[in-house]
């Protein structure tokens, strides 16, 4: 994995465990994905690597699909952000720790 792509994955790595510690976190998407602001396309981003999805969908088939989901249909979000951690909703804690185990999961093993 190249510096630029490693910079960017702990970057998105350090996003999520916000997101974990604190219900203040927020989620804005591709507009604070650290992974997302470092790659053009989904094609070059080791996450659309994996799931195969291309362009605009390389997030499709990851936690991240569950936990949009989830703040859609269970806290009245539109599909606007930004989204954050609701306080006692152990859902959104779950699927926050998830992801950030599947980015986690992305590192280079050593």
């Amino acid at each position: 994995m190249n510096k630029k792509t490693l910079k960017a994955l702990k970057g998105s790595i350090e996003k999520w465990e916000k997101i974990v510690k604190s219900t203040d976190a927020e989620d804005n998407g591709t507009a604070n994905c650290p992974l997302c602001m470092a790659f053009s396309s989904c094609n070059d981003c080791p996450v659309g690597n994996l799931t195969r999805n291309n362009y605009s969908s390389g997030c499709q088939t990851t936690p991240y699909e569950e936990w949009e989901k989830h703040q859609i249909d269970c806290h009245t979000y539109t599909s606007s952000l930004p989204y954050t951690r609701i306080k006692g909703c152990r859902k959104c804690l779950r699927i926050a720790k998830t992801e950030l185990n599947f980015l986690r999961g992305l590192l280079p093993k050593v």
